[in-house]
């Protein structure tokens, strides 16, 4: 702990994290109603506050979208 990961290392993570759960998550049936739930909570970066807000599907649970902004504002929940 307490060291920078760099770029290339988290896209490597990501990479390796996305073969391994391609052929288990593949097969899966997922049910989706297409009611969508908004879901913000604030997060520390850096000593810094951020609102992450998601949106899901509400029957999958599934992450449709994800945003991190500096306020909680309209304009910042209508950007992804």
């Amino acid at each position: 702990m307490g060291r920078e990961a760099t770029p290339g290392s988290v896209y490597d993570w990501v990479r390796d994290l996305t073969e391994r759960a391609d052929p288990v998550l593949k097969p899966m049936k997922v049910t989706r109603v297409n009611v969508w739930v908004a879901n913000e909570v604030v997060v520390n970066v850096r000593g810094k506050n951020y609102w992450l807000l998601n949106m899901m599907d509400s029957g999958s649970r599934f992450v449709l979208a994800a945003y991190l902004s500096p306020a909680l504002t309209a304009w910042a929940a209508r950007q992804r």
